[in-house]
């Protein structure tokens, strides 16, 4: 937590000097004077050409773009080269210019200058094309050069038109303009094959044409194709950067094949040179992984990272090198690749946080610097991060706002200072924010999952805004923002909302409908019960849809996503639509994978649900594939079928392999599982007497023992797992003759105060109390040997008739024909989701009891608050012929 006294201190201090230097900075605005107005009152000047302005405790000089020395004389220089019709001259001096000018935009804090697409992205996003690019576009010497190209456009070079093209785009010329479109029209209609480069220039600039281009592209992408086959990649001049320029721009328009064949031959480069790649090029790579993994086809991903990985292993020894942008470009891709992992992050972080105390950043170095950290960051770096942050918050423009979005979540920022900073920064920006869809969804994301109660009203106004103001929004757009509103509805959903929700949920995904789900789970239940009918509405178009899908379905992994949204995150349970989704995995069950079958057990144990036809298919492929299944799957598996107290219909062969399996496996497992799938065995009833005894062993023993010492988070677990596992073998297994050593360890952690009693339980205690005719004939949570504990227990004569229970410890049950009565509730809980089958711990705890000398009487949640025991009489009735028949 950021000391609030302190930093609020600092931040107003940085607002009064930013006020006292507002006519030499205006740093809101970053207007600079003119030639022309320099001389006259500060108020009074506009944003022309050069001031020195206060930053960060420096003063340091703005220049306006076009009239710094350098641009000065490049624009000078092209005067003499169009006197001379120097054409190739003009096309390589033109290309400098753009990172000229880019470049004397370096004092403004927010802008990304060293890199032109992003810097020109920002002016768009910020609305100061005008602004900064304005001088440029009006300099004589400028508009000299587009009245000569369009003049000789004829005469100039098919190789020449690329530059000119991303040049004028990324000096501000208007993409109406005609010059743009005769260059636009040249590059359609071209014989001349493009070179790396050129693609590269092409695609940066139509990622700021409004509308793209189908026939550029189409060329790009042809041009590719024979760069790709004509050029040696193994040679050191092969630019992996400007081939990852091309190809992540192109990557939505290109087909699977071919962007896993880019990904093979960049592999390759990274190969055969990647010692002699620097920083930017194996950046480049990395990116390109990122944007093109997720495209590929699912079966390369898994290598996909391991190639990332390896791009990783090679920047590692240049860390002192990386700048702030390189920070950026790296972590940012492993973050979205899942391979910034412990080890690499702490390398990264560590070496971040020296930059970030050794030099003065600006708040785009900052963002930049801050994609390295993580939820590992240590607290006081954390605290370290967050200051910087909030000193320079005011700085950020539209870009970084969103980016730091990003970073908050992943270093899990949970300052409230900074948080309610950074609201008052977003409401600034917000008319920007939402005219660009993608970034005001960083924001959200972000702004979601640490909602302010004073910001939400504005908020959902501001969305509604949107909904309402943007045409054309897609379906995952609006199932995104419904996750927000809905919650934020009273007392009635806005008709807007509706309308939109009910017009895309015909075309909604198995994903949008999840956040539909998620935002109406989240809505306050006050208010559900006043929307009932508007919920009812867009509960059953979602199942609607859905139930309409289910034939079209080709995947089990699609089925499984569906039973994950719809039933097991879903507060809503609708059993007959989970009937019917997993009625449709049978169909899928002979061409499964590992994988799929790890994700079907995990389903079912989530769900509690027995579907014969699956776990029997499950556990034939277990007895086919017996060399390849890991032991993991095996014994996960054969504790869901235990949790489930399934039997599988080939029940011999599969406890022959079960033995097979542990003989091979168990030794090897840690001492947590070999105790769990111990006990998961002895709940099916398959007791390997070579590896119990083993197990109760002294040396075995001693072994427990030195592991609860190394670890000794674990011992409650362990020692329940043996404890357990004793009474099982005891009862179960007495020809092995293992002692009860667990009496002491029972007496300690067993207490009768830890069993809570529900309504139910109460009800069928007055019904007890009536049918055996006094409360001093039952007891209530009594414990047994071995310590099960049971919800009742009573005695009975050999007549039937019950005896005071208190002389229970009295009497010699078994020679005087005495019968103890077990009185067991079986809640809801105890069973499978879709049948009245006790789930397995239920079942073992029957049987065992019954070893016991107990008589069972099993009380069912469903008999109990069935129809047939409506009246009272009915229910001690009930209760009596179980008890005395």
């Amino acid at each position: 937590m950021i000391p609030t006294l302190t930093l609020r201190h600092h931040i107003q201090c940085i607002h009064q000097l930013k006020t006292v230097y507002k006519w030499t900075t205006s740093l809101q605005l970053y207007h600079v004077y003119t030639r022309t107005t320099a001389k006259r009152l500060p108020f009074s000047c506009s944003s022309q050409f050069l001031t020195s302005v206060c930053y960060n405790g420096q003063y340091k000089q703005v220049v306006v773009p076009g009239e710094g020395p350098s641009s000065v004389q490049i624009l000078e220089e092209t005067r003499s080269l169009i006197q001379d019709n120097n054409f190739d001259a003009l096309h390589e001096t033109l290309k400098v210019l753009p990172k000229q000018i880019y470049s004397e935009l370096h004092t403004v804090p927010w802008l990304h200058y060293h890199n032109q697409p992003i810097a020109m992205m920002q002016l768009l996003l910020n609305n100061k094309s005008d602004l900064y690019l304005g001088p440029i576009r009006k300099d004589p010497a400028f508009i000299n050069i587009l009245q000569f190209i369009d003049q000789n456009l004829e005469q100039i070079p098919d190789q020449h038109i690329p530059g000119y093209f991303h040049s004028f785009l990324f000096l501000g010329t208007d993409c109406t303009s005609p010059i743009i479109h005769k260059l636009l029209y040249r590059l359609q209609n071209s014989k001349e094959n493009l070179n790396l480069n050129d693609t590269a220039l092409i695609c940066e600039a139509l990622r700021i044409f409004p509308r793209g281009d189908f026939k550029v592209w189409s060329r790009v992408l042809k041009c590719l194709d024979i760069i790709l086959k004509e050029t040696d990649i193994s040679s050191p001049d092969f630019d992996v950067y400007d081939l990852s320029r091309t190809v992540t721009n192109i990557r939505h328009i290109s087909t699977s094949e071919k962007l896993n064949t880019v990904l093979n031959l960049t592999h390759q480069v990274v190969l055969n040179n990647g010692e002699n790649l620097n920083i930017l090029q194996l950046g480049a790579c990395l990116r390109m992984y990122r944007h093109l993994s997720f495209l590929a086809s699912p079966y390369y991903r898994e290598g996909n990272k391991e190639n990332a990985s390896h791009i990783v292993d090679l920047l590692i020894p240049k860390l002192p090198m990386l700048t702030c942008a390189n920070f950026a470009d790296v972590c940012h891709v492993m973050k979205v690749m899942g391979i910034y992992d412990e080890s690499t992050s702490r390398k990264f972080q560590k070496q971040a946080l020296k930059i970030l105390h050794s030099e003065t950043l600006k708040i785009s170095e900052l963002v930049n610097l801050c994609y390295a950290f993580n939820y590992m960051l240590m607290h006081n770096d954390r605290y370290k991060v967050e200051s910087a942050l909030y000193k320079d918050l005011s700085d950020a423009d539209v870009l970084l706002l969103s980016n730091i979005a990003d970073i908050l979540i992943d270093i899990k920022c949970n300052n409230s200072d900074l948080i309610i900073y950074y609201f008052e920064m977003i409401k600034q920006h917000i008319d920007n924010l939402k005219n660009y869809v993608t970034r005001f969804f960083k924001v959200f994301r972000f702004v979601n999952r640490n909602q302010i109660n004073h910001q939400d009203s504005f908020l959902f106004r501001e969305i509604l805004n949107l909904l309402n103001s943007q045409q054309g929004l897609s379906v995952w757009t609006i199932s995104t923002l419904s996750s927000f509103l809905l919650p934020q509805c009273k007392p009635v959903i806005p008709e807007l909302l509706m309308n939109k929700l009910l017009a895309i949920i015909p075309q909604s995904g198995i994903n949008d409908i999840a956040l539909i789900l998620s935002g109406i789970n989240k809505m306050k239940r006050p208010w559900v019960r006043q929307m009932y009918q508007q919920v009812l509405q867009l509960q059953t178009a979602l199942y609607q849809n859905v139930e309409g899908r289910l034939d079209e379905v080709q995947n089990i992994d699609v089925l499984i996503q569906m039973v994950q949204v719809l039933y097991v995150k879903n507060e809503i349970k609708e059993t007959m639509l989970l009937e019917n989704l997993m009625k449709r995995i049978t169909d899928f069950m002979d061409s499964f994978n590992p994988k799929q079958f790890r994700y079907v057990y995990n389903l079912l144990f989530q769900v509690k649900y027995i579907q014969p036809d699956v776990l029997n298919k499950m556990t034939e492929y277990l007895l086919n594939h017996e060399d390849t299944v890991n032991f993991s799957d095996f014994s996960n598996f054969v504790h869901v079928i235990s949790y489930l107290g399934f039997h599988p219909k080939l029940f011999d062969e599969f406890e022959s392999l079960c033995e097979r399996q542990l003989e091979r496996h168990i030794m090897k497992a840690d001492l947590p599982r070999q105790l769990k799938f111990t006990n998961d065995l002895c709940k099916l009833q398959i007791f390997i007497d070579g590896w119990l005894s083993k197990l109760f062993s002294y040396e075995f023993i001693e072994k427990i023992d030195e592991y609860i010492g190394s670890h000794p988070q674990s011992q409650q677990n362990i020692k329940m797992s043996l404890m357990l596992l004793n009474r099982c073998v005891v009862l179960e297994c007495p020809h092995l003759d293992i002692p009860w050593f667990h009496e002491e360890f029972c007496q300690k952690t067993m207490s009768r105060d830890k069993y809570n009693e529900s309504w139910i339980h109460h009800e069928i205690e007055s019904a007890l109390k009536e049918a055996l005719g006094s409360s001093k004939f039952y007891r209530a949570s009594a414990f047994t040997p071995y310590f099960f504990v049971l919800d009742f227990e009573c005695l009975l004569d050999a007549d039937k008739k019950p005896v005071s229970i208190s002389l229970a410890n009295e009497l010699h049950i078994q020679e005087e024909g005495y019968q103890k009565v077990a009185i067991c509730i079986q809640l809801e809980k105890y069973f499978s989701v879709n049948s009245r089958n006790l789930l397995g711990s239920h079942q073992m705890k029957q049987r065992q009891l019954e070893i016991l000398g107990y008589k069972t009487v099993e009380i069912p949640f469903f008999d109990w608050n069935s129809m047939a025991l409506s009246d009272w009489p009915e229910k001690v009735g009930y209760l009596s012929k179980k008890i005395f028949r």
